[in-house]
């Protein structure tokens, strides 16, 4: 019987009955086993189950069972002995000894299968103790893995390999599909008499038959067989041993495959981590040469190679290759047409794994091979390739996904230490350019001497690149040639530098030069071998690069090889760089003699630029600008003539060099003369001699070269300034240049003093202004208190008489009367508020509140009770809704009273009976730093062009309200600005207004907070 680690019974077979006797109501399931025997052996039989759960070795005890029959029981540990236990019981006589042998069998499977790992040694102990209990001519074990079926281990079969075919049919078999339905044993006594069995002729001898599934963790893991040449040979006692014995095996099967795993995948792992460690080897060679290593070790590589790529030439370098344990030469292929090619490509591996019977459409390597089994993985970093692994196996079949993964995880790893250790080597190059380059721009700013500068330059580039020689040939227009030239070339260019280091020049090769300086791009041969007579020189490659500044050619930078040389990217972008920095030497040599000549005429712009920027004395400028032209230009005179408007005449205001007499007579109009035309067009002339002009008006008639330059102020002209000279073609472009830097700066300075000009007399303009202003504001106030205290009087003495008349102490009154006199105290008593609101509004200023800090929720309470008790007969709905935590404000009590009185009134008013009237306070958050009060309501709303003047002084939006100021919101948003606060207001028509007003919150403590009382 089976049954569970607590002792009760899982299943029982039929003989229970007969042994233990008949069952208890219910059956034997779920009850304790030790109720199949007599009551007075139970406590024995219940101590022998807690020793065998305890240590686990097998157990016999003789006993008598409920039915008075001797039995024997013995207790057989399942595979996993906290969860369940085999119990058989049998008959001391008979067939004891050999169901006690299977047992034992049984139980020594059990403790050998649970000591070991290894999945060779398990199966070895299965078959050998399954020998002992169950004979068999041959046995076989077929595990599932990866999806397919494996033979892993026979016994009394011939040693050869399976079938592939007959492997992919084992699902497919009548006996196979048997066992995964009925997931028990099958036992065929007689193949030859079963419908189920699938005849071969390899198992033509097997004549009894049995196959177990080996289940383990309630999956199928496997097949067992065993079969016999005899019919007859095996019962379904025996099928159900081999089952107990298969249940035993399955689990340690699964085991030692998952030990094999885990092992496996601890090697790799220790190879990818081996690998990884090589990312930070500088040396290629050194990393591939572990990765084979590995590679060899854990997959039996019989070839085995790793190509570089390189992107720029599409090439792949062969750069380590083994062929049967022997290195092969290093190669370098294209990509096109092979395999490589395609995985490089589209960055795929390639899992080939017969040649022979899944041939490849193009061959694998450049040389065809005879392997079968083949390998292609990409190595990628950074997203793109670096190259390939190859591993291949001259039998089929030898690699599958599992190796296609492994080897792609150790070309990702390969990958980046590959391209660590070429970036390594091009970092170092590139360090070594960097430092060239920077000798080169230290020698630029070193030394004056451009010869110097040009051939250590191509000096430099020619060592760099490993070049045989180096030309280097200046245009003669670059402004070098009464340098002294260092070096002659034969067929260069006499009216040019040259400068050839290393052998012969480039300049043989025809139009090369003249191509360059013509089209300003570079001009390369990889294979030049062509493109020259090899009996007077012999050239490999060369490079031409043009030595540029801006976009004009200066000359032509040669590098030479006497084989052929692929120059790449690199070495062409270091070429360009050392042809800016000759050109950069070629320029600064230009330009020292221009800085020279520029220097004096700089120094004057600067004092000039000085006089316009920092004086603001109009005449001082002028007089400063023309004495330093004077000086600069060398020049006969300087003058400056400005336009006057009211004549519209250009007269002269400032000059030096010039009769004073021409300073009264020269006047021209606008259009008239050089200067009136320079004024009328505001551009430049120049007149190189003035006696070939026929239209030319002489002042002087000793003048003969005359130059003007408009005096601009944004678009509009102001006057000129003029140089002239007694000689003919005095004054060159330059000076036309800096002639109109200086009329700038002049034309900038005579405005800003005419500005300041203006500004004084505008500042003095307001201020007397102000102070106008000041004395009228005085005025204003003196007379609205006057009028507010001379009209209070005559309203107090008219509201008492009315109040007299209405009393009848003056007589009788008629009712007609007395509603007169009431409209005249109702009037009367708006006038007062209007004198009230107008006195307030002068009285509100920051400096007169009488400020305290308030709870402003006390504040809108009292408020809202105060609007409340004044409704009178009005239906209306006045309410609050504040917040549970204080809000204290420093503020003046009253103001901020009158304020919510003006706003809840303000309400009222609009609001029709039936409607409402909310009071709320809010805060964005508790520490924020103001609070915000909002009076809405439900009333008629504000048209959107009212609402921009609703807080003007005395604007009434609805004429038809009485007892309106229009003073009421005028005098809460100067209260609430007063206190440092803001209002405004939100309405639509017909659905109601919001007004908000805001306060600052005071940081005081709560304690601080005044009764609001």
């Amino acid at each position: 019987m089976a049954v569970r680690a607590d002792g009760t019974i899982i299943s029982a077979n039929a003989e229970l009955a007969s042994l233990a006797g008949d069952a208890p109501p219910g059956g034997w399931h779920g009850r304790h086993f030790a109720a199949c025997v007599a009551e007075a052996e139970r406590p024995r039989v219940r101590a022998a189950w807690d020793a065998f759960r305890a240590h686990g070795a097998l157990v016999r005890l003789v006993t008598r069972s409920c039915a008075g029959l001797d039995i024997t029981l013995s207790f057989v540990a399942g595979v996993d002995k906290e969860s369940w236990a085999l119990v058989v019981m049998l008959p001391a006589p008979g067939a004891l000894e050999q169901r006690l042998e299977q047992l034992e069998a049984l139980n020594a499977v059990w403790q050998a299968l649970s000591s070991t790992l290894d999945l060779a040694e398990v199966l070895e102990l299965m078959f050998q103790h399954l020998k002992r209990v169950l004979p068999f001519d041959s046995a076989s074990v077929w595990l599932l893995i990866d999806g397919s079926y494996h033979r892993v281990r026979a016994v009394g079969l011939e040693p050869q390999p399976v079938p592939p075919d007959f492997a992919r049919k084992i699902p497919d078999f009548p006996t196979h599909r048997w066992l995964v339905r009925e997931r028990r044993p099958l036992v065929i006594p007689d193949v030859l008499q079963s419908d189920l069995w699938t005849r071969r002729r390899a198992d033509s001898r097997i004549r009894s038959w049995i196959g177990v599934p080996l289940i383990a963790n309630g999956d199928i893991a496997g097949v067992l067989t065993l079969d016999s040449h005899t019919p007859g040979a095996y019962t379904h006692e025996d099928g159900d041993l081999a089952f107990a014995f298969g249940r035993q095996a399955a689990a340690a099967i699964v085991n030692a495959r998952r030990y094999e795993e885990e092992k496996k995948r601890a090697t790799r792992l220790q190879a990818l981590y081996e690998i990884g460690l090589a990312i930070s080897k500088p040396d290629v060679d050194d990393i591939l040469a572990l990765v084979h290593w590995h590679i060899d070790r854990l997959m039996g590589a019989q070839a085995f190679y790793v190509a570089l790529y390189d992107a720029e030439t599409d090439e792949l370098y062969l750069r380590l290759c083994y062929d049967r344990g022997e290195r092969q030469p290093a190669t370098v292929y294209k990509t096109e047409g092979l395999l490589v090619g395609w995985v490089i490509r589209n960055r795929l591996p390639v899992l080939i794994k017969d040649t022979a019977r899944d041939a490849p459409p193009v061959p694998v390597t450049p040389v065809q091979s005879l392997t079968r089994s083949v390998m292609i993985v990409p190595m990628i970093a950074g997203g793109e390739p670096v190259g390939v692994i190859s591993v291949q196996r001259y039998d089929p079949d030898a690699y599958d996904e599992d190796h296609l993964a492994f080897l792609g995880a150790v070309a990702s790893q390969t990958a980046v230490a590959v391209r660590n250790a070429q970036l390594f080597a091009q970092t170092a190059h590139r360090l070594e350019s960097l430092e060239a380059l920077q000798k080169a721009g230290l020698l630029l700013t070193s030394t004056p001497d451009p010869i110097t500068a040009l051939t250590q330059i191509a000096q430099t580039a020619r060592d760099l690149i490993h070049a045989h020689s180096a030309c280097v040939c200046i245009a003669a227009d670059a402004g070098l040639l009464d340098y002294e030239t260092k070096a002659v070339c034969q067929g260069c260019p006499t009216q040019a530098l040259n400068i050839c280091i290393g052998g012969r020049p480039g300049c043989v090769l025809e139009g090369m030069r003249e191509r360059v300086a013509g089209t300003g791009e570079a001009v390369v041969f990889n294979d030049a071998q062509s493109l020259c007579d090899p009996s007077t020189i012999s050239i490999g490659a060369v490079a031409a690069i043009p030595v540029k500044h801006t976009d004009k050619v200066l000359g032509v930078f040669e590098l030479l090889y006497e084989t052929p040389h692929y120059f790449r990217a690199d070495e062409l972008r270091l070429l360009r760089l050392m042809a800016d920095y000759m050109a950069i030497a070629v320029e600064t040599a230009r330009q020292y003699r221009e800085t020279r000549r520029r220097f004096h005429e700089v120094s004057a712009l600067y004092e000039v630029s000085k006089q316009t920027t920092y004086s603001l004395d109009f005449e001082q400028v002028l007089d400063s600008v023309v004495r330093t032209l004077h000086q600069l230009f060398d020049c006969r005179a300087v003058s400056v003539a400005l336009l006057e408007e009211d004549t519209d005449e250009i007269v002269i205001h400032t000059a030096v060099g010039i009769d004073e007499r021409w300073r009264e007579e020269a006047r021209l109009k606008v259009g008239e003369g050089i200067s009136g035309k320079v004024v009328q067009t505001g551009q430049p002339i120049y007149v190189a001699d003035a006696r070939a002009d026929p239209d030319f008006i002489f002042f002087d008639p000793n003048l003969r070269s005359l130059m003007v330059a408009p005096l601009r102020y944004g678009e509009e002209v102001i006057g000129t300034l003029a140089l002239d000279s007694f000689e003919p073609d005095a004054f060159t472009p330059q000076h036309q240049r800096l002639l109109e830097i200086v009329a700038s700066q002049v034309a900038v300075g005579l405005a800003n003093a005419r500005l300041y000009a203006a500004l004084e007399d505008r500042a003095a303009k307001l201020e007397a202004a102000n102070a106008e202003l000041e004395e009228l504001d005085e005025i204003r106030n003196e007379l609205i208190a006057n009028v507010s205290h001379d009209m209070r009087s005559p309203l107090t003495f008219l509201k008492g008489y009315i109040g007299l008349f209405l009393d009848r102490a003056l007589g009788p009154v008629t009712e007609a009367q007395a509603d007169a006199l009431g409209v005249i105290l109702e009037k009367t008593d708006a006038v007062g508020r209007l004198i009230d609101d107008i006195m307030n509004m002068e009285r509100i200023t920051p400096d007169s509140l009488q400020k305290d800090v308030y709870d402003l929720n006390e504040l809108a309470a009292r408020a809202v009770a105060d609007a409340n008790f004044a409704l009178g007969s009005r239906q209306l709905t006045i309410r609050s809704a504040l917040p549970g935590y204080a809000n204290p404000v420093y503020a003046d009590r009253v103001r901020i009273n009158q304020v919510l009185t003006n706003l809840i009134s303000n309400a009222v008013k609009y609001t029709p009976d039936g409607g409402s009237i909310t009071v709320s306070l809010s805060r964005a958050h508790p520490d924020a730093e103001v609070v915000a009060l909002t009076v809405q309501d439900t009333g008629i709303g504000i048209a959107p062009e009212a609402q921009k003047r609703v807080f003007e002084r005395f604007y009434r939006g609805d004429k038809t309200v009485k007892d309106s100021t229009g003073l009421g919101l005028s005098i809460a948003k100067r209260i609430v600005e007063a206190h440092g606060g803001k209002i405004w207001l939100e309405s639509r028509l017909g659905a109601g207004s919001a007004f908000t007003f805001t306060l600052p919150i005071h940081k005081a403590s709560d304690c601080d907070v005044a009764n609001a009382d």
